[in-house]
């Protein structure tokens, strides 16, 4: 990180996370003066690896999951000289108070998003396109299934996400995406120390507690206004160009609220564009346990007399957290609960206290033990609620019914002097990942350039 303060840069980037760290390598690279500008006292923004002692993996309170075989992250994990692996291994689900072996659940959901190849033009929400494609008794089960994975997995509300946009990430997507899920051997958090540690270092400023508020710009020019996380002015920074790496949920926070930015002019053509995105709310709770109590006791509910070894995923989908996991292949103590979409939206505005107990309780009317048992294997809980976060507001983005060319209108740069990065904007369907901020953040660097040549 350069030591002194420049007065001018040529980019200046509003964010440190996935998607600032990837054009801020890429343009240092090439000899441009960049400025990184991040509200927390961290990188890597929605991406935070916390390592504990004793535990072989870290714990991701943010991003955690690689849903490819191929892609940007795959290329830093082999440029940092580590890896990921396969979450594989036994997938449990909750069905009249039992917990039975979930041999069939991707095959019941691939049922229903096949048929969104026969969705025709017009844009609906995927609840509507549920009433609509599957009837008849032998696809309840189905719809169920697929409705929860909708809003597990894509974090969405299944009356607004766009049918079409998950049609068109089927579409683009390997055959086993979803179905695989890898993990980072070393978390999300090393790719993010690697971008910034691989960064030309003369050519990059990185400014920790500098909440943006205003963009004051006109062509060739942008003035970037902060304030401390107290509140407090900060000297304005000067670049000729800006990349706005925000997250959709605080560039549409109403104004007034923290880490909320204005711009200067206004930018109504990719407003209108955010708009048409949302945010999908998610709360975590990561407990580290005394021990993999799932190894070594029989659960009351489940269907089978032996202890669970191979734990991979647990799922009851009327529970205040109904997807849980484990670190398995790897063997720890760790037990993750996932509330995404509407679980996650009733768990709003809760105490970290309240978070946990509904955590707890799932965790009881899934494996049958008491809650004094569960209580008292538990040695520390981690709770991030995303939508709680000032600078996130939200997990990860979707798109809204209608909305399926938005990103793409947020790629376009405005005057060759504002650019828009991070997940939200990857078109086709790709968004919500890591892999998308990363590509997004490549891409604005490269119309950076080309505009510079």
């Amino acid at each position: 990180m350069s030591k002194t303060k420049r007065s001018e840069y040529d980019v200046a980037i509003i964010g440190a996370g996935a998607a600032g760290l990837a054009a801020a390598r890429d343009l240092t690279a090439a000899g441009v003066n960049v400025v990184v500008l991040e509200a927390r006292d961290r990188i890597g923004g929605r991406i935070h690896t916390i390592h504990q002692t004793g535990n072989p993996l870290p714990i991701e309170l943010g991003a955690e999951f690689v849903h490819s075989r191929t892609g940007q992250v795959w290329d830093l994990l082999h440029a940092s000289n580590t890896t990921a692996y396969y979450a594989d291994g036994d997938h449990f689900e909750l069905k009249k108070g039992k917990l039975v072996q979930a041999n069939d659940f991707w095959e019941q959901v691939g049922k229903v998003l096949d048929k969104l190849e026969d969705l025709g033009p017009r844009d609906i929400s995927f609840i509507d396109f549920l009433k609509r494609c599957c009837r008849g008794k032998d696809m309840a089960e189905a719809k169920k299934l697929a409705l929860g994975f909708v809003e597990g997995f894509d974090a969405a509300r299944g009356d607004r996400i766009s049918a079409k946009s998950i049609a068109q990430a089927e579409a683009g997507s390997d055959e086993t995406e979803g179905a695989e899920s890898f993990r980072t051997v070393r978390g999300y958090g090393a790719l993010m120390s690697f971008l910034h540690d691989h960064s030309r270092q003369p050519q990059l400023a990185l400014r920790f507690g500098h909440v943006v508020h205003v963009v004051r710009w006109r062509r060739g020019r942008v003035e970037l206004h902060a304030r401390t996380r107290q509140g407090e002015p900060l000297p304005p920074v000067h670049a000729r160009r800006a990349v706005i790496t925000l997250p959709i949920g605080v560039l549409r926070a109403s104004a007034g609220s923290e880490g909320v930015v204005r711009f200067d002019p206004d930018v109504p053509s990719h407003r209108a564009a955010w708009e048409q995105i949302e945010t999908g709310p998610v709360v975590k709770v990561l407990i580290e346990c005394r021990e993999p109590f799932w190894e070594k006791t029989t659960f009351p509910n489940a269907t089978t007399d032996k202890p669970l070894h191979n734990l991979t995923f647990l799922h009851g989908d009327t529970l205040a957290f109904p997807t849980w996991w484990t670190h398995f292949p790897v063997r720890d103590n760790v037990l993750t609960a996932w509330a995404g979409g509407p679980a996650a939206d009733k768990l709003a505005l809760r105490s970290n206290r309240e978070i946990l107990d509904a955590a707890v309780a799932s965790l009881v009317k899934l494996t049958g033990l008491s809650r004094h048992r569960i209580a008292r294997v538990i040695r520390v809980a981690h709770v991030a609620d995303w939508q709680a976060d000032p600078y996130a507001r939200g997990a990860y983005s979707y798109i809204a019914v209608g909305g399926i060319d938005a990103p793409k209108q947020l790629q376009k740069p405005i005057e060759r002097t504002l650019y828009f990065a991070g997940e939200a904007t990857a078109s086709e369907g790709l968004g919500g990942t890591v892999d998308a901020a990363i590509t997004s953040g490549k891409r604005a660097a490269r119309q950076i350039l080309t505009n510079l040549r």
